[in-house]
């Protein structure tokens, strides 16, 4: 019998394995500290064997669940995580016959010397590399199906649900500039070359439409943007943000992009129609070009008429511009910043302390969802280092804040602070205002007022981060990922 070290976990992980062998998930116990004074090693016939010890903490888990509640598997099982934190981790003083087994002794500790931790540190890596724990993620009522589109593309950047109820597509391709559509009640996804006349495209440019416009027209019987937004990389001087526009008469796209020279477009995500400053305005949003990447707005008069350019300092790229009933307008960047226009411009009635100082950003607020019924009652921007924000507009009053549950619902290692935070590439509301958020490992959140569930995707999407997401009112639920379609039913 081994007696157990003193932890001030209140739950306790250990395992034996043969000497010079992985642990077996059968083979790993997790038990209650309280009463556990002895353990006895397992018994393997024919050899010495090794041991480890440690403590687990509930507050390393999502709050609904104790280290009671873990599933020990193998790490290659497709629902494998890694294991939580171990606390005061032990090992074998030296492998031993399990019926003479050696004392439980420190990995690390004041006075453990340095060669004698790496030694014990290499044994506990080996005895825990073969486990896991199974991810809490559930299941959808209807499972994932992967598609490879069989499309000269790189990555799906962009879904929008029409008025006619298909979802338009964008795509990050080369040397072509194509659109998707995916029909009603259907999950096939048909490309169409955009017809762009005399828009020079360079052989082996690479061209991402990030954005479509809020209007509509239609082309040969079906509903397409007005406008769009793209950027070409591969010019051999960065990027060049663009705004291609539908001309009836040319039955083509035309370029629309704000000729403006010190503040031309370096990237754009997207264009909408607002009205400010009392006259209805198309404006198209990103970075303008120069070494302080400045965001900025473009706008003019959606009846027609020149560019202006709005300011907004050094904050990288203005995500969305958020129409409001009544109020001005908001926009949204890449610092995870809010702005609100003011009878002095634009001023920031927001700033995420995570980007703080930062230069560049410690956290890039890439992933956005804005309520496209263009009331701006809700905004969802997510980043890296588990960064999630939601923009919530009452009136005149804007209020930003972190939805605690999220928080609460994340691993230890998954949260702001760890050394692999979550990664947010991806948001979207559904019909039923919950909230979906994806990122770079295989799952997706869904945040529904103080519930926060974890959706299984399927292991084909191991390291393969969702670039784009939508939840249509049909129960459809796509999923964009590099040169990969996925869809579900979100319901």
């Amino acid at each position: 019998m081994l007696e157990v070290p003193a932890v001030e976990s209140d739950y306790i992980v250990y395992g034996t394995a043969p000497v010079g062998r992985a642990l077996s998930p059968s083979s790993v116990r997790i038990v209650e500290a309280t009463g556990l004074a002895t353990l006895e090693p397992e018994r393997i016939a024919g050899t010495d064997v090794d041991m480890f010890f440690a403590g687990l903490d509930a507050d390393d888990l999502p709050a609904d669940l104790t280290p009671l509640d873990l599933e020990i598997v193998a790490s290659n099982d497709e629902r494998a995580r890694p294991l939580p934190m171990l606390h005061a981790p032990h090992v074998m003083d030296v492998p031993s016959p399990a019926e003479a087994p050696t004392p439980l002794v420190p990995v690390t500790g004041p006075s453990v010397g340095r060669e004698r931790s790496e030694e014990r540190d290499a044994r506990l890596r080996a005895l825990v590399a073969d486990i896991a724990i199974a991810s809490p993620c559930v299941e959808l009522a209807a499972p994932f199906r992967v598609t490879t589109p069989r499309l000269p593309i790189d990555s799906i950047s962009e879904f929008e649900t029409a008025s006619d109820g298909a979802t338009m597509v964008g795509f990050a391709s080369t040397s072509t500039i194509f659109v998707g559509f995916v029909a009603p009640g259907t999950a096939t996804l048909d490309a169409r070359p955009v017809p762009t006349g005399t828009v020079a495209l360079v052989p082996g440019e690479r061209v991402t439409l990030d954005g479509f416009g809020d209007d509509e027209v239609t082309i040969d019987g079906a509903r397409w943007p007005a406008y769009l937004a793209i950027t070409y990389t591969g010019r051999g001087f960065g990027s060049i943000g663009a705004l291609l526009r539908y001309d009836a008469a040319r039955r083509q796209y035309v370029d629309d992009t704000p000729p403006i020279a010190d503040t031309f477009p370096r990237v754009l995500y997207g264009a909408r129609e607002v009205t400010f400053r009392g006259v209805e305005q198309l404006c198209t949003y990103g970075g303008a070009q120069g070494a302080d990447r400045r965001a900025a707005l473009w706008c003019r008069p959606a009846a027609g008429g020149p560019w202006t350019a709005e300011d907004f300092g050094t904050s990288f790229g203005v995500t969305s511009i958020v129409a409001r009933d009544g109020a001005p307008p908001i926009v949204t960047d890449l610092t995870g910043a809010v702005w609100e226009l003011g009878d002095r411009g634009w001023r920031r009635v927001f700033e995420a302390s995570v980007n703080a100082g930062c230069e560049p950003l410690c956290a890039n607020f890439a992933a956005t969802w804005f309520d496209p019924s263009g009331d701006g009652r809700f905004a969802v921007l997510g980043a890296s280092k588990a960064q999630l924000l939601f923009v919530e507009a009452s009136g005149t009053t804007v209020t930003t804040f972190a939805p605690p549950s999220f928080v609460d619902a994340l691993f230890v290692d998954e949260r702001f602070g760890s050394e692999a935070p979550l990664q947010f590439t991806a948001v979207t509301v559904d019909p039923n205002g919950a909230v979906w958020v994806a990122t770079k490992r295989p799952e997706l959140f869904r945040i529904r007022e103080s519930e926060v569930e974890r959706i299984c995707l399927p292991k084909v999407l191991n390291d393969v981060p969702i670039t784009a997401i939508e939840a249509r009112a049909d129960g459809r639920l796509f999923l964009g990922a590099t040169a990969l379609f996925v869809d579900g039913d979100w319901r």
